[in-house]
């Protein structure tokens, strides 16, 4: 996997396909006490259905019981836009409030967060299992499309375990086609994410963040920082912390968490492949 430091740092703050994507049908602030009597907290995947313009887009919403939500948006599997923000369910609405919205760097790095309206949308087919919500799609050529979006309630990924994670593959050098091993890692402790890459036994970067959770099907590191290996000097740079680094995000896709290994979703531009793919970490320390 490549490293995170040679993602775009910077970008200008681009409008967002995805804004009417998701939004519900009007965009007042209800008057109404919030309350639980609408949908309960919890872990929905959004079914856009296998055809049309959607076809390939996943969405995954994070309810949780402090009023806080997190909404992914994925293409073809890989991470593009996330939501965030405060939520309320009552009268067969949902509105989400004091929202910020990012679209991705290539599926990993989501960075300077714009502020995203107040949406209300309709829901119906409330249930324990899931509801369905009105969105309205502008992201066609010549018409607007409304649809009932279907919301399953999925069961939480267990939670990572601390320790040293490793996966080993061999791929096919850019400059030379030379075929060349690579060893990647990641280092979890109750405060510390930090992952790094070596090549033919010479190290190449490491990427570390003093913050990360799980929310979702997804792990989000905050607060980063990397360094690159010289091989003339044969020793680490100092860390190059990124611009505006308490905004920025990193955020994996994950499945498959087991006590000794998971599986996370590489996107093409972090690939040493030349294409996305499910990478394995096992775990090599307790």
């Amino acid at each position: 996997m490549r490293s995170v430091g040679y993602a775009a740092a910077s970008a200008l703050v681009a409008t967002l396909c995805f804004y009417a994507c998701i939004m519900g049908g009007n965009s007042e602030d209800p008057e109404s006490t919030p309350s639980f009597n609408g949908v309960k907290p919890g872990i929905y995947r959004g079914d856009y259905g296998a055809g049309g313009e959607m076809l390939g887009l996943e969405s995954e919403m994070v309810l949780d019981s402090n009023h806080q939500f997190r909404c992914f948006f994925m293409r073809d599997t890989t991470p593009w836009g996330i939501l965030r923000g405060s939520w309320e369910s009552h009268d067969g609405m949902l509105v989400w409030k004091n929202a910020v919205v990012r679209n991705s760097h290539g599926g990993f790095d989501f960075d300077y967060w714009e502020k995203y309206p107040i949406d209300t949308s309709y829901l119906r087919g409330i249930s324990d299992s899931g509801f369905e919500r009105l969105e309205i799609s502008v992201d066609t050529q010549y018409f607007q499309l409304v649809r009932w979006v279907k919301y399953r309630r999925m069961q939480p990924l267990p939670k990572l375990n601390a320790g040293r994670y490793e996966f080993t593959e061999t791929y096919q050098d850019y400059f030379d086609s030379a075929h060349s091993t690579g060893m990647s890692y990641v280092e979890l402790t109750s405060g510390t994410y930090r992952d790094g890459r070596v090549n033919n036994g010479i190290p190449v970067y490491e990427f570390e963040s003093t913050h990360w959770f799980q929310s979702g099907s997804f792990l989000i590191m905050q607060n980063s920082r990397s360094r690159s290996y010289d091989t003339a000097t044969k020793s680490f740079s100092t860390w190059d912390t990124f611009p505006a680094a308490a905004q920025y995000e990193y955020v994996v896709r994950l499945r498959d968490i087991q006590s000794r290994r998971f599986q996370q979703w590489v996107p093409i531009d972090m690939s040493y492949q030349g294409a996305p793919y499910w990478v394995t970490w096992q775990r090599v320390t307790l």
